[in-house]
């Protein structure tokens, strides 16, 4: 099968969504003077719904992807399109809502984020795992993913929680050789990453969504603010099956500001996590019961050690929470980078274990 199968097929995806509700007035650009159409109480201040898309965040925030990476130039050029949504799970959701039907195959490569697999759980979806390989589980098995002919291949790079980044190449092959299903990046630590974003390869292939969520590098859970990347076609498809206002007004206006005005803030924290994750990764070599250390590109280690789970409760002890990962990767530990005197702490007490 050609991608120009996939191509019809999210053609016939569009013309099966009807244009229903706020996106309708939005495509149709509807003015008026007096609006008696939205059913808000006219005698208190107004507060309006807020835009279906805001152009301005779309710009904002494509500006410092290419200032980050010119590369990805081409994004100016309205070649691809993108679209903010309410938070990087919702994206997955809505995403697998739109183009998948039950029973159809939706993979990924693990260990990896589990709730891909507690989403496709609910929505009836058949569910395939295909193990990572690789020293550092940094390689896709494209050929036993070839087995389950997948409609939708859900990537998480870097990924979580082994804090490594996915072969380059690797990504490239899965693209080229699943022409006809519709591959998913979640790039939600992207911004601690030393290496290029997925994005680079949108123009060139058009199966590809990359998801980027905006809670961790630039720090803005609670907006739970998320954008989306990929073909015109996609995005027309999702705008129609998404729900009627996908992002708040605060969460705008809030992230408007971040992007105006503390860009060159969060950037700096970025590299304060890079600085720290070296240390930290270093001072965490001199434990000898500390069996391997993922090379992290996040803003987390995954750590190896026979007993876990026993200096997991023993850091509890002592007040700091790590993240016990032993359900997805046998024996590991998920440390966050945090302030140095966090990180301070955290090496005391790993010193009286």
């Amino acid at each position: 099968m050609t991608f120009k199968t996939l191509q019809t097929q999210l053609e016939d995806k569009i013309s099966s969504l009807p244009i229903v509700g706020p996106y309708k007035k939005y495509k149709q650009n509807i003015q008026a003077d007096i609006n008696l159409s939205d059913n808000l109480n006219h005698f208190l201040e107004k507060d309006s719904y807020p835009p279906f898309e805001c152009e301005a965040l779309k710009n904002l925030y494509t500006n410092i992807l290419i200032e980050d990476d010119p590369s990805l130039s081409f994004l100016k050029k309205k070649l691809i399109d993108s679209f903010f949504i309410n938070g990087a799970l919702e994206a997955v959701s809505v995403l697998l809502e739109t183009f998948c039907q039950p029973l159809d195959s939706v993979l990924t490569f693990t260990p990896t984020f589990p709730f891909y697999k507690d989403i496709c759980n609910r929505m009836g979806f058949r569910f395939n795992e295909v193990s990572l390989e690789g020293k550092n589980l940094d390689e896709l098995n494209i050929e036993n993913a070839q087995k389950f002919n997948p409609k939708v291949i859900l990537i998480c790079d870097p990924n979580n929680p082994t804090s490594t980044r996915i072969n380059s190449s690797n990504i490239e092959k899965t693209l080229e050789r699943f022409k006809n299903s519709l591959i998913i990046i979640d790039e939600a630590y992207i911004d601690f990453s030393s290496t290029s974003s997925n994005l680079r390869f949108v123009n060139t292939y058009s199966n590809l969504i990359v998801v980027r969520g905006l809670s961790k590098g630039w720090g803005m859970a609670s907006l739970r603010l998320c954008a989306i990347f990929a073909s015109h076609t996609i995005i027309e498809c999702l705008k129609r099956s998404s729900v009627a206002y996908p992002i708040s007004k605060l969460s705008i206006e809030k992230a408007l500001f971040k992007f105006s005005f503390e860009k060159e803030l969060v950037r700096n924290s970025w590299k304060l996590v890079k600085e720290e994750k070296k240390r930290l990764t270093k001072e965490l070599t001199q434990f000898s019961k500390i069996q391997k250390i993922y090379p992290s590109d996040t803003n987390f280690l995954c750590l190896t050690l026979k007993n876990a789970t026993d200096l997991h409760h023993h850091l509890l002890m002592q007040g700091i929470l790590v993240e016990n990962v032993q359900h997805i990767i046998p024996n590991c530990l998920r440390i966050t980078i945090g302030k140095p005197s966090e990180n301070d702490m955290f090496l005391k007490a790993l010193s009286s274990f």
